[in-house]
């Protein structure tokens, strides 16, 4: 397999607003405070993701946090907004969220709190590696038809109690329910195409037991959490060749539901006589596909970062990742149109690679200060490539799962 190498270099010289405070005022026994932040940009760009796509755009957001305390903390009301897009290039898009939390302290040992939310982006012409434009030969062009079904809408809701247990440990519960929304593509089919343009519309519901805890300068959050997903239009696959029979004459599989056994610990130090802090952060999924197994897979995520201030106004902050996923013996088999594996095996792989570093420079509090950020992802998957009409044998796709993206961001940023 020839594996497309891409380079993503993003060029931003943006003018940014963080955080000036556009109204802090007191209220009887509440203090409110609403920032605000703005931000714009120009972006230039090419990689490979699923396809090769270049990138030269316009790019802006707009923020505000809204942060009212009440009664020295009592009661505490948060109201962030976001706003943005990004316009000139054929990933044009407008996004927002707004969430709203209200967190009460009922007892000396015990905070609830309540929130809910909503974020979308509409993506009205994105091109679309599942539709390929086709000569009169049927076979693909190297051009791709566009679509606005990665467009989406998510709505959710959710509840939170804290139990304190002691000056320095505590003990969270919280339930959220979240509704996933995307935009149907005209030529997404249930009965002849119902894979690869299905609409991922899904509910899911979430439970988690955290434990939190802090020592001097060191900080820990560990968790255990169990997830349900409801997937609305997506069939369930059957083990190994991964038919969904959805036909004209033979009746589909049910529609796919998962569950998702999670596991995470977050920990953090920081060196006052060093000026640096460190993070590192471990987690682990396992997805369980309660149909046939096809989409049952164990993913492991590993992250160690730190930020450090070597001297007055300069910052270096680095947190690379790590992602594994496994999948079940029952997530592929080599057959008719389904070749073998990459590797020779009979388990599907992914493994990942990526990270964020930034250097910024601010000699002076509310001034103007530039950054530098990178950011790598490189990703390899021993899932063979699709190829027109081989595989899969009734499509004419030609989709490289591999990818390697860089991107390397230049901006300014100030904070009133």
């Amino acid at each position: 397999m020839a594996r497309s190498v891409g380079l993503l270099v993003v060029l931003s010289v943006a003018t940014a607003v963080a955080r000036p405070p556009l109204l802090r005022t007191n209220v009887g026994p509440c203090r409110l405070k609403i920032p605000l932040a703005i931000e714009a940009g120009f972006e230039h760009g090419e990689g490979h993701t699923l396809s090769d796509i270049e990138l030269d755009a316009f790019s802006g957001e707009l923020r505000e946090d809204l942060l009212l305390r009440c009664s020295k903390g009592a009661v505490v009301v948060r109201f962030p907004i976001a706003v943005g897009g990004r316009v000139g290039t054929a990933l044009d898009e407008l996004r927002g969220a707004a969430r709203l939390s209200v967190d009460t302290r009922v007892a000396r040992w015990l905070r609830l709190a309540v929130h809910g939310g909503v974020r979308g982006a509409l993506r009205p012409e994105w091109p679309d590696v599942y539709q390929p434009i086709l000569d009169a030969a049927l076979e693909p062009t190297g051009g791709l038809l566009t679509t606005g079904r990665f467009g989406y809408l998510d709505v959710e809701a959710g509840l939170r109690a804290e139990f304190r247990l002691n000056r320095r440990l505590s003990l969270g519960l919280s339930a959220t329910y979240e509704r996933h929304d995307t935009q149907d593509d005209p030529a997404y089919d249930e009965v002849f195409s119902p894979n690869h343009l299905t609409p991922s519309d899904r509910h899911a519901a979430e439970g988690a037991v955290a434990l939190s805890g802090r020592s001097g300068d060191y900080r820990h959050h560990t968790a255990l959490s169990a997830r349900w997903v409801d997937y609305a239009r997506l069939f369930a696959r059957d083990a190994v060749t991964g038919a969904t029979h959805a036909t004209s004459v033979l009746p589909a599989n049910p529609l796919e539901e998962n569950w998702v056994f999670g596991a995470s610990t977050r920990h953090s130090y920081y060196s006052r006589a060093m000026r640096l802090r460190v993070v590192g952060s471990l987690g682990y999924d396992f997805v369980y596909d309660d149909f046939q197994g096809y989409r049952t897979r164990h993913e492991l995520t590993a992250s160690v970062g730190f930020r450090i201030r070597p001297v007055r106004g300069l910052a270096l902050e680095v947190t690379p990742r790590l992602r594994y996923v496994r999948h079940s013996s029952d997530g592929y088999g080599a057959g008719p149109g389904h070749p073998s594996l990459e590797d020779g095996g009979d388990v599907r792989t992914r493994f990942s690679v990526g990270g964020v570093a930034e250097l910024s420079w601010n000699p002076l509090k509310r001034a103007l200060s530039p950054f530098l950020r990178f950011a790598w992802d490189f990703s390899d998957t021993n899932y063979p490539d699709y190829a027109a009409w081989e595989h899969p044998r009734a499509a004419p796709y030609d989709v490289d799962f591999d990818w390697d993206r860089l991107s390397v961001l230049v901006g300014f940023r100030t904070e009133l």
